[in-house]
């Protein structure tokens, strides 16, 4: 009789879990990227550290880039708003240049340790040279209202593994398109923010070639931290000057 009883309470056992099992076992792309929407919408800030890079025939093109990063909602004009301190590598050069930027989305400005000058200016051209390169750091999608678009089929979105990013277990996502670049998220399970986009290029140099790849990396994510001032607007160090030329 004990026995029996033991039999029946295992059998409900399995049952109770199996809700459970289909559950993970259904989990697609488009649901993924659907409860990544979600999650983000509940964002206001994050900071983390990121790291960019290519590889292929992209990378001596594309300078590998390493920061720390602060990013706040878009303003009405869709200008992000940042603060980033970052390195910037080019291939096969020795020299490391560092610049800390940021916007407040209206007003973008530029500090550089080397000329020890802060500059100001509603166009983003005061960036400088090295403007593109300074945001290839920041991963929009944080604190997007439409991180991944809006015009994703659900046939083009595909759940094809996990991976781990930064100690971070991860779904592995593609999104297929007509056009390049082809991507792929790395999406936390247990967040689900995203903390890689890796892009994908054919081969411009020879069409038969392997293409390449852009990836920026977040590690060290906080949501919603606190500030004990605004980082999106500029604060001059002490001892250099600011300017609006550029």
């Amino acid at each position: 009789m004990v026995r029996r009883t033991l039999n029946v309470l295992l059998v409900v056992g399995v049952f109770t879990l199996a809700p459970g099992c289909q559950s993970g076992a259904s989990m697609t792309g488009m649901t993924v990227l659907t409860k990544s929407k979600a999650a983000i919408a509940e964002v206001k800030h994050v900071s983390y550290h990121a790291e960019y890079g290519a590889t292929g025939w992209l990378e001596t093109r594309v300078p590998a880039v390493t920061g720390e990063v602060v990013m706040g909602p878009e303003s009405r004009w869709d200008i992000a708003r940042y603060r980033c301190d970052v390195a910037i590598t080019s291939n096969g050069s020795d020299e490391t240049l560092r610049f800390v930027s940021g916007s407040n989305g209206d007003i973008y400005y530029l500090i550089d340790p080397k000329t020890e000058m802060a500059h100001e200016d509603m166009d983003v051209a005061v960036l400088g040279s090295n403007g593109r390169d300074i945001q290839r750091v920041l991963m929009s999608a944080l604190v997007s209202d439409d991180p991944y678009g809006h015009d994703l089929a659900p046939d083009s979105v595909e759940l094809t593994g996990s991976r781990r990013i930064g100690g971070v277990d991860c779904y592995e996502i593609h999104v297929k398109s007509d056009s390049p670049p082809q991507l792929v998220w790395m999406v936390s399970k247990k967040d689900f923010l995203p903390r890689r986009i890796t892009r994908t290029y054919p081969n411009r140099r020879d069409p038969e070639g392997e293409p390449g790849t852009t990836h920026l990396t977040v590690t060290s994510l906080v949501v919603n931290p606190s500030f004990k001032q605004n980082p999106f607007v500029l604060s001059v160090p002490q001892g250099f000057t600011k300017t609006d030329e550029f």
